[in-house]
């Protein structure tokens, strides 16, 4: 049998705007906390992603303007057990706009993980 997961949201996708607005000052950060920090340097767990066994699903719009397309093909080289699902035309917000095809992703992932 499948796995299936469900959102629990009560929202339909019909309630949301077709385009979410997105303005610089919403991703403002603080110099301070952009700066390098030795500290976390040792906590960056992408130099143990190869370490990964579990599978991953990576689901990307190839018309995210906020995190490249190309970002998600480097991550998808880097670990072991991924699964990478490109969804044309979609931007950053992909659960909201293409709900469907997220969920088919987490959906084959979660049955591989368990059969």
């Amino acid at each position: 049998m499948r796995p299936s997961v469900t959102t629990g949201r009560s929202q339909t996708l019909e309630s949301i705007p077709p385009r979410l607005p997105l303005h610089r000052h919403h991703l403002r950060i603080s110099r301070r906390a952009s700066a390098p920090n030795p500290q976390l340097a040792e906590l960056r767990l992408s130099k143990r992603y190869r370490e990964l066994r579990l599978p991953v699903a990576i689901v990307a719009g190839d018309g995210d303007r906020l995190v490249p397309y190309a970002q998600a093909e480097r991550l998808h080289a880097l670990l072991p057990h991924s699964s990478l699902h490109r969804l044309n035309g979609t931007g950053h917000m992909v659960h909201w706009v293409a709900l469907d095809d997220v969920m088919a992703a987490i959906d084959t992932v979660a049955a591989r993980a368990v059969g």
